[in-house]
């Protein structure tokens, strides 16, 4: 047999090799842990900012029309905020959520339906467009839509159904939206003289588009813990991401000829004479991995990205 302190040697040898092996599952567990979180705090990333890119990309779009360039008429009684078209893009510098910014975009869908018929004082709240294009499926009563031609853009607010009407558009004024995001928005009478025929401008078509605006802010996370990025161009807003802990955005505005960024400033020092101005934007995103990582706290890192309109500028940025 074993003599006692035979035993207590290999006891001994037995917890010194225990006490290894919980080492390295600790630390395997631990790098587990880290690396998780910095993947999913990257990926967090990618698809926030690949989001916000595509949306930047295409602001300000209205089929051939320059949307800085020609006269938009807004047709829709409320002009403020989200519904404000006169232009692309709106900032709002540190007013959101411990001091995070808020972007606010606006285009056209990229599925144009050509009207039918031109458009004149006659057919005032009324416009014709090709019920058999494939996008005119998926347009609803109280959807907003831009209708246009290369000179010419109007904004309404949709008050029939466009499921039962054959192509026919009608934007009345003085019906309220009863329901969905544009609840309780409705159309004008507006002066619409340097606007019509829609048409008329040579070599153009006239095009009915979809029209949104959307708007990126950091509110409290559902979670209950930290805060996260919403984009409300629907009712409720939707939340995209956690572990958001700050958003910053940084306007590139062009104030010559070459199309390109001349300098890259926060919203208040845009000016509002120079939103249209705007080529480039500059988005910064401090993200965090959510979930404690080391020694009990999680690890933030900064993303940041520089993104053209495609509508403006060229590919100075």
């Amino acid at each position: 047999g074993f003599s006692l302190v035979e035993l207590m040697i290999a006891i001994t040898i037995s917890l010194l090799l225990l006490a290894g092996v919980i080492q390295i599952f600790l630390a395997s567990r631990q790098t587990y842990t880290m690396q998780d979180g910095m993947s999913r705090l990257q990926e967090n990333a990618r698809y926030a900012l690949d989001r916000i890119s595509q949306d930047i990309a295409r602001s300000g779009y209205m089929g051939c029309s320059d949307s800085a360039a020609v006269a938009i008429a807004n047709n829709l009684l409320d002009q403020t905020g989200r519904f404000d078209f006169t232009t692309p893009i709106a900032g709002e510098d540190n007013t959101g959520v411990d001091g995070t910014d808020v972007l606010t975009l606006r285009f056209g869908s990229s599925g144009g339906i050509h009207l039918t018929d031109k458009y004149d004082t006659d057919t005032k709240y009324s416009l014709q467009i090709d019920s058999t294009n494939p996008n005119y499926n998926n347009i609803r009563q109280y959807d907003l839509m831009t209708f246009g031609d290369c000179g010419h853009i109007m904004v309404v607010m949709i008050t029939n159904d466009p499921g039962t009407s054959a192509g026919a558009i009608q934007f009345n004024p003085g019906i309220a939206a009863d329901s969905g995001p544009n609840q309780g928005q409705e159309n004008i009478s507006g002066d619409w003289n340097g606007l019509e025929p829609i048409g008329t401008e040579k070599g153009s078509y006239a095009t009915a588009f979809s029209i949104s605006s959307t708007t990126y802010l950091v509110g409290a996370s559902t979670s209950g813990t930290g805060n996260s990025l919403y984009v409300d161009s629907i009712a409720p807003a939707n939340e995209l991401i956690q572990g958001v802990e700050d958003f910053q955005v940084q306007f590139g505005v062009n104030n010559d000829t070459d199309l390109g960024a001349d300098r890259y400033v926060a919203a208040d020092d845009v000016g509002a004479a120079n939103w249209n101005n705007v080529v480039s934007m500059r988005l910064t995103l401090r993200l965090n991995t959510v979930d404690p990582v080391q020694a009990g706290a999680t690890i933030a890192k900064d993303f940041t990205t520089t993104v053209r309109l495609r509508n403006r500028g060229d590919t100075i940025l």
